[in-house]
């Protein structure tokens, strides 16, 4: 039951926390959803074949060996999808090859969920230097709706699977299992509290001996023991233990409570507790945006140094007004006449466009065209809190 990073990001998307913990929480899922599923492959191995012994050597290739296919698959992936760049074909192409380094990972008996995590950080740190900005618009698109719907399917799964399970437990065997059920969520929350808490002191005294720098607080502490719901992983873990596994059924349903416990019970509770422990304002995150877009202003002037004419004469205007909104500590959009004019005459543009079409005067892939000129245009006029896409 590894807690789930998009659960934790929705939820913490709504109060102020200090940044280094949302970017812990954010960041565990990738390492524990590993850690999880490698574990729970051992154990299914481990339940249906009784031989530790033959296991051990495999775990033992299984994580190194996942971990150099899925570096390798990305660098050769790298390489042969150049051809798709700009294409549709590229979007289906990240899809196939995710899959592939899977299913070779698999048939290799390596680590298939190292191979896929060691394939996409590889990927992630190589690829946005050379891919297209509407490559990169429409594959997080695409991959962001998968997901959504990837959750959706597996609660409608599991929850269906639930109701089957409950209509062929007599009184006492329901009993039973919603009692265990509920003893397994009781552990799986506890457990998280009390080896965060354990960790948090520790690191605190290790820091008091000079060996660590910047300690977590008892609230970040207690934010990130109690932060801890669980998703997707969770359910598509359960569901995929063979079918005649021993206990399947009430397996099923302890991970159906696990999730629905953890989402509601701390979910719910996780704001009243951030607010009780009132953390102080962390602007680190203001503060590298400012450094990181003046950095960009000057490599942008000093591509327009030795360039004269009106069109670099206006473009330097143009960045000396946006420097001086950034040292004001505001977005250059924000303070820009210019672009508040923008996205003012794209909204008059928009309503043209709509009446020419209603009147008949231009076709369905003159308006479509024009549509998308403009979508692109408000998007690069757009404030910074209009670019972002809530998560639920």
């Amino acid at each position: 039951a590894p807690p789930d990073a998009a659960a934790a990001s929705t939820m913490l998307g709504r109060f102020s926390l200090p940044r280094r913990t949302v970017t812990v929480l954010k960041g565990e899922s990738l390492l524990n959803d590993a850690v999880a599923l490698l574990i729970f492959a051992t154990a299914v191995g481990w339940a249906q074949d009784g031989s530790l012994e033959k296991l051990a050597p495999e775990v033992a290739l299984a994580v190194p060996g996942g971990l150099l296919l899925g570096y390798l698959t990305a660098r050769a992936y790298i390489v042969l999808s150049r051809p798709l760049d700009g294409t549709l074909g590229g979007t289906i192409a990240s899809f196939a090859g995710t899959f592939t380094v899977w299913v070779i990972a698999d048939r290799l008996h390596l680590s298939a969920i190292l191979a896929v995590v060691a394939n996409a950080m590889t990927l992630a740190h190589h690829v946005p230097y050379r891919q297209r900005a509407r490559d990169r618009v429409n594959t997080y698109a695409v991959w962001g709706t998968v997901v959504f719907l990837l959750n959706v399917l597996a609660f409608l799964l599991t929850g269906l699977q639930a109701r089957s399970i409950l209509s062929h437990l007599g009184d006492g065997q329901l009993d039973r299992a919603l009692a265990f059920a509920g003893t397994v969520l009781a552990v799986v929350v506890g457990v998280r509290l009390v080896w965060v808490m354990l960790y948090n002191r520790l690191v605190n005294l290790i820091a008091r001996w000079g060996w660590y720098d910047q300690p977590p607080s008892l609230a970040q502490g207690l934010v990130v023991s109690w932060c801890g719901m669980r998703g997707l992983v969770t359910l598509a873990t359960a569901l995929a233990l063979p079918e005649g596994f021993p206990e399947r059924d009430l397996i099923v349903l302890c991970a159906l409570a696990v999730v629905l416990g953890t989402l509601v019970a701390q979910g719910l509770t996780l704001g009243p507790l951030i607010r009780l422990l009132r953390f102080p304002a962390d602007d680190s995150l203001s503060q590298d945006l400012t450094f990181a877009r003046g950095a960009l202003l000057d490599a942008a002037l000093a591509s327009l140094e030795d360039k004269d004419g009106d069109g670099a004469r206006l473009m330097r205007e143009i960045y000396e007004r946006d420097r001086a909104a950034i040292s004001s500590g505001r977005h250059p959009r924000e303070a820009s006449e210019t672009a508040q004019l923008r996205r003012e005459t794209i909204a008059a543009k928009r309503r043209a466009l709509a009446n020419l079409r209603r009147g008949g005067r231009i076709d369905d892939d003159v308006f479509h065209t024009l549509e998308q000129e403009l979508d692109w245009a408000e998007l690069a006029a757009a404030l910074p809190d209009e670019l972002e896409l809530a998560e639920s």
